[in-house]
């Protein structure tokens, strides 16, 4: 999780994205503490004259607090123990969609059950300890009078606590419509090359000194479009070297990136030239020549550098090589969007030179026949060398397979959360409509239509989806700014992604009211 080296075994984990998972399943812990929290004291009536009798006979109130702590404690264990069993019938799901195999371990490490124990306690205690306070502290003559109500002063907590569990719902689906939205804008952006129909046949460094060979025998096929052979393949790690343009201050050297290929390069991956020319096999001097990109020609800074030379080491006295730019290729995303385009120089395989990767374009027709061809001329020169190709947008995508997770988690997370949230809404509403019902019926006999009703019943918890809707935007405006940060090429903002976000909550508000509503 923390080891960022180039030329890793395998891609790493990321730590960043092991907080926010940590952090929005606290919140939805959070969410399903309230909704017990506001339920428990919503229908503290149902309880009051048990505490009344207990008091009566008895009791004090520690021991009443006691008691509904330590049911509150024993829901927690169960729901534990059932979520234990979910966790592992749902894991190997899970495990596919994180790419991980993930293993439960309750017994594998020694602090492992005993943190879930002290969770089981500490969720239990927290969403215990209201109602237990409050109901504990009912006046046991009112009670047996049966004039204790549910006190208008605890009207406001509830109310705080729905718009804080939307607050979280409308934070979360907005923060999953923007990855979404990020994720769709670097899959549709302009890259520089064309990623489709690309075949990238790897380790062709296997057969070595017969790719020219097998280059040819590839071309034969009239499906096959362009054959080009590179030790780098977008997307990878490329080489980094100091160059100097000849003739300029050595303290002008620059950090450029670098990669060898054939003469066919540009063509395989359809990269326009700005300026000057590609490689020529017609050329035998352009053994000695460069290609840059126009990132690089603007951090030499010496206007046209068509022409002029650049210096490296690895001449064969030691000495600085020179190599005379002959092209300008126009920009292109060698590397993810996570990273700016970097200033890059392309040189030519010299003598019988050959890199690991061939990218072969071929037609959209017929590509399962094509895929056949190429496995048949592999074999003939890689003999007992396994084939292996990917799509280049399929290895495009896999850069960015961590966002696409984040994605189909926090869609789940989004959906959990909203849920809860509607679950909390629907024992309010059933618990507002439980205290009004003789008012509804005064109302009705005094001639109110049943949309006068429903208004009266719906408006006030309406006001605390609007008023959940604008906490959220500040919250989620911040959280999804910093997480974009990781990307040089981001989206803008849209207001529209954060009225959409409060639309869906306002609608499964009122989806949610209207049942208990109408029924009223």
């Amino acid at each position: 999780l923390n080891s960022h080296f180039e030329y890793e075994v395998e891609p790493n984990g990321n730590l960043t994205y092991v907080r926010i998972f940590s952090i929005i399943a606290i919140f939805i812990l959070i969410l399903a503490c309230i909704n017990f929290m506001n339920l428990a004291t919503a229908r503290s009536a149902k309880r009051a004259r048990e505490v009344g009798v207990r008091k009566t006979l008895g009791s004090t109130r520690g021991q009443l607090i006691q008691q509904f702590l330590t049911e509150a404690i024993l829901l927690t264990l169960i729901s534990f123990i059932l979520a234990i069993v979910l966790v592992e019938l749902l894991l190997p799901l899970y495990s596919d969609l994180v790419g991980i195999r993930l293993l439960l371990g309750l017994f594998s490490e020694a602090l492992i059950l005993p943190s879930l124990v002290m969770m089981v306690l500490l969720v239990g205690t927290i969403s215990g300890s209201y109602p237990a306070f409050f109901l504990a502290s009912f006046n046991p003559v009112k009670v047996l009078k049966g004039s204790a109500q549910a006190k208008n002063s605890n009207s406001w907590l509830r109310s705080g606590l729905v718009i804080f569990q939307f607050t979280i719902s409308i934070t979360l689906f907005t923060g999953t419509m923007v990855v979404y939205n990020q994720l769709n804008y670097i899959q549709n952006k302009e890259l520089g090359y064309d990623k489709t129909n690309v075949v990238i046949v790897e380790k062709t460094d296997d057969i070595g000194r017969h790719i020219n060979a097998f280059k040819e025998d590839l071309l034969q096929d009239r499906r096959i479009l362009t054959v080009s052979n590179s030790t780098s393949l977008i997307g990878h790690n490329t080489n980094n070297n100091v160059h100097q343009v000849q003739g300029e201050p050595a303290e002008n050297a620059l950090l450029l990136s670098s990669f060898v290929t054939d003469d066919q390069y540009s063509e395989a991956y359809s990269i326009e030239m700005a300026q000057g020319r590609f490689f020529s096999l017609d050329r035998p001097a352009d053994s000695m020549c460069v290609v840059i990109n126009e990132t690089a020609a603007e951090n030499l800074n010496i206007g046209d550098p068509i022409g002029r030379s650049l210096l490296r080491g690895g001449g064969p006295n030691g000495e600085m090589a020179a190599f005379e730019i002959i092209g300008i290729m126009k920009d292109f995303h060698f590397e993810s969007m996570h990273n700016p385009i970097r200033p890059i120089v392309i040189y030519p395989f010299r003598g019988n030179g050959f890199g690991r990767y061939t990218a072969v374009r071929i037609p959209e027709e017929d590509m399962a026949g094509t895929l056949g061809y190429i496995e048949e001329i592999w074999k003939k020169y890689a003999v007992d060398q396994a084939f292996e190709y990917t799509f280049l947008d399929d290895d495009f995508n896999q850069l960015y397979v961590a966002e696409e997770r984040t994605k189909q988690i926090a869609t789940i997370f989004s959906i959990l959360a909203i849920f809860i949230a509607s679950l909390g809404l629907f024992g309010l509403a059933s618990f507002i409509i439980e205290q009004r019902t003789k008012e509804i019926g005064i109302r009705k006999v005094l001639g109110a239509s049943v949309l006068n009703i429903y208004s009266l019943l719906s408006v006030d918890i309406l006001k605390l989806i609007v008023i959940a809707t604008i906490l959220s935007w500040p919250i989620s405006y911040m959280t999804m700014r910093r997480w974009l940060e990781n990307f040089a090429y981001q989206i803008d903002f849209s207001h529209l992604t954060f009225l959409l976000a409060g639309l869906l909550a306002f609608i499964i508000a009122i989806a949610t009211v209207t049942t208990q509503a109408m029924k009223a």
